[in-house]
């Protein structure tokens, strides 16, 4: 079974030229309305993780690492990861 997680919230994830970045979600989103799939999909709750849940696949390093880059404005803190100012509340 596939689960729609949708919120407008994720918009505000914003990574620049990064591919995970809003344009992709609004590309998925347009293409999911055209098939017909995006009102039959069963949507999922959206809630803000607990730091034990994300202590569940992040070590706290890391996680404060995500957490100080994203208020300091965001910034890459991998080759392939880039985090905006409002990554960590995404």
């Amino acid at each position: 079974m596939t689960i729609l997680y949708h919120d407008a919230i994720f918009q505000k994830h914003q990574t620049g030229p990064h591919p995970e970045c809003p344009a992709r979600l609004k590309a998925i989103d347009a293409r999911l309305g055209e098939s017909g799939l995006l009102g039959k999909l069963p949507r999922g709750e959206i809630s803000r993780a607990t730091h034990e849940q994300i202590g569940l696949v992040h070590d706290d390093d890391y996680r404060q690492h995500l957490y100080e880059t994203a208020e300091a404005g965001g910034g890459r803190i991998e080759a392939d990861t880039v985090v905006s100012s409002l990554s960590y509340e995404v």
